[in-house]
């Protein structure tokens, strides 16, 4: 949960910071993605599960935070590494057949 949310939470309640524990405003249900989790299927919890980030569990120990933004930028950065692998090297001369 971001700052603005909590606070948002808290103003609703019209409680003080210091009466409110983490429970009262977390999301519920925590959902949490493995760091070997397919992109394609964190994306599809992301929409299923209505999130727009996740914390990254490995070992019981929380080692990051994905968001759509990190989805999205590894999904282009992936598909221009396939776009470079495909292309034909400059050096390449062999001839193409017709």
């Amino acid at each position: 949960m971001l700052l603005p949310g909590i606070a948002k939470r808290m103003v609703a309640r019209n409680k003080a910071p210091e009466r409110v524990n983490i429970y009262e405003v977390m999301s519920k249900p925590v959902v949490s993605v493995d760091p070997d989790m397919d992109i394609r299927c964190c994306a599809r919890l992301f929409e299923n599960m209505g999130l727009a980030r996740a914390p990254v569990i490995d070992n019981r120990k929380v080692i990051g935070v994905v968001g759509y933004t990190d989805i999205v930028l590894r999904g282009v950065r992936d598909r221009l590494l396939w776009q470079r692998m495909l292309r034909p090297l400059p050096c390449d001369h062999r001839r193409q057949s017709n």
